[in-house]
């Protein structure tokens, strides 16, 4: 299954997201059963991606519990609206180890980002879907960074060639 560990993941999981299961950040509590997440890339523009529904209900949950800013946020900043990386890879490096929350050794949060684009890919979802998703600006830079667990499509290829000539002289 694929770690999440940037590069050497392996290309087996149990299932890759389901397209269906996605909702809006800038959400209302309740709201989120249609919606789709829409990750913040520069001020005024977002990009949709799947998100698994575990966690649709975990932001649910947190949601129901802390409510959201005025702008629909739900990770709050202290000095802007929204939660920075920083401070959530410190509270992930510093505040959670020790307490009862179940994070894989050596996972960070940058690492869920790569399990999730391993696990598409190795689950044949379209690389130009991933590649938007991941928010890159071509398929480029999708394809150098993941492009090892795709080393079976070659020979994938070839099969498919050879059943379909197969078939075309029967």
């Amino acid at each position: 299954m694929p770690t999440g560990r940037r590069p050497r993941s392996t290309a087996e999981s149990s299932h890759p997201p389901e397209r269906s299961d996605r909702h809006n950040s800038h959400a209302r509590p309740g709201h989120f059963s249609k919606i789709l997440l829409r990750a913040h890339r520069k001020s005024g523009e977002f990009r949709e991606v799947p998100l698994p529904r575990s966690v649709r209900e975990a932001i649910e949950c947190f949601v129901e519990k802390h409510g959201t800013t005025a702008d629909g946020y739900v990770l709050r900043g202290t000095r802007a609206k929204h939660m920075s990386h920083g401070t959530i890879n410190y509270i992930w490096y510093r505040k959670l180890p020790g307490k009862d929350v179940d994070i894989p050794e050596g996972m960070s949060v940058y690492g869920y980002r790569h399990f999730f684009a391993a696990n598409c890919l190795a689950h044949n979802i379209p690389i130009t879907d991933v590649a938007e998703w991941m928010g890159h600006k071509s398929i480029e830079v999708t394809f150098r960074i993941y492009r090892h667990l795709m080393p079976a499509s070659i020979g994938r290829a070839a099969r498919l060639l050879d059943q379909e000539l197969h078939d075309l002289a029967a």
